[in-house]
């Protein structure tokens, strides 16, 4: 994949994060609003986030998609592998500047961890 396509496919996938994935997040209009919004906003200083936001986009695109889109599992891997790396990194260094981003983070990559283990084992029942 050239860069531009990556960069267009990850543009998408945040677009897709708040108009969609937020959303299904919980079934609380509260606490999708926070998703929706709140968490997209902190992710603006903290990049570790919008990865975590972009691999969940792409796992809930693939868990709503039938068609394995071998494109969208790249994205999810290359951002997953980010996050977790990056949120090891923070939580040894929390402090008042990056805790809420931090607790965000740790909140959407339990999500995602979820999501992929379902996604898992459907594969595995078809």
């Amino acid at each position: 994949m050239e860069l531009n396509e990556i960069w267009d496919i990850e543009m998408y996938l945040m677009y897709h994060y708040t108009i969609s994935t937020a959303e299904s997040m919980s079934e609380n209009p509260e606490i999708q609003k926070l998703f929706q919004f709140e968490i997209p906003g902190l992710s603006r200083h903290h990049p570790f986030l919008i990865s975590a936001l972009v691999a969940t986009a792409a796992l809930h695109i693939l868990h709503l998609d039938s068609i394995n889109n071998s494109q969208y599992w790249v994205i999810y891997r290359k951002h997953k592998s980010l996050v977790l790396s990056e949120l090891q990194n923070q939580l040894r260094n929390v402090n008042e500047e990056n805790c809420n981003a931090v607790f965000a983070c740790a909140s959407v990559v339990g999500f995602f961890m979820l999501k992929e283990l379902s996604l898992d084992s459907e594969d595995e029942i078809i």
